[in-house]
């Protein structure tokens, strides 16, 4: 008589009934399909936050933009003369 792997325990021994086959593919399949689903789940919060930080960035380049607009441009210089005499203030606004 030829003696047949067992599935269960990876051995050589009497053979695995249909049913216990049918069992192990079940669950090798469900477990299949829970990796799937945590691969999709980890790319699903990897989108997440990439959205999340792409709307900080966004917020942070409009702030940046606002306090570029309420910043002064640069010092201008203007030179005032004092009444009866030719000494100059420089005068920086």
């Amino acid at each position: 008589m030829k003696e047949h792997l067992s599935i269960e325990t990876g051995e050589l021994g009497q053979p695995t009934s249909l049913e216990t086959v049918q069992q192990k593919l079940e669950d090798i399949k469900a477990a299949w399909k829970i990796k799937e689903l945590n691969h999709e789940l980890e790319r699903a919060e990897t989108n997440e936050k990439i959205k999340n930080l792409e709307a900080k960035l966004e917020e942070l380049k409009e702030k940046q933009e606002m306090d570029q607009d309420h910043q002064p441009r640069g010092a201008t210089s203007t030179t005032i003369t004092r009444p009866g005499g030719n000494k100059d203030m420089g005068l920086w606004i």
